[in-house]
């Protein structure tokens, strides 16, 4: 739902800015200018652009494998070991203590 929100209101500022952005006005030409030349550029400088690219797909693996390891780890279950569990603090055993141990006296009704 948040993205859906985050989609609707980036729609509605794209639409408030779109004069902005026309051709016939100055910082429209320069925006223009900038998208063309960002278009051009693997034409112009293709080693730079090889590296991108290959920086692009290394990146999109890395995110990918966390992304799996995220997913593993969140099915497997608890990570801890039966060392890990031994050590945490268990609860007391019935009968060990009192009924009504804030009131400190085993009776129904307290002080």
């Amino acid at each position: 739902m948040s993205m859906l929100f985050k989609l609707v209101a980036l729609a509605l500022v794209l639409t408030l800015l779109s004069p902005v952005f026309a051709s016939n006005t100055q910082f429209g030409q320069v925006v223009g200018a900038a998208i063309e030349d960002a278009r051009t550029f693997c034409d112009r400088r293709p080693d730079t652009c090889r590296q991108g690219m290959e920086l692009l797909r290394v990146t999109g693996q890395l995110v990918g494998e966390t992304i799996a390891n995220l997913t593993e780890s969140a099915t497997r279950g608890s990570p801890l070991t039966a060392e890990d569990r031994a050590l945490s603090p268990t609860t007391a055993g019935k009968g060990d203590m009192p009924h009504n141990a804030i009131a400190g006296h085993n009776e129904d009704q307290p002080i």
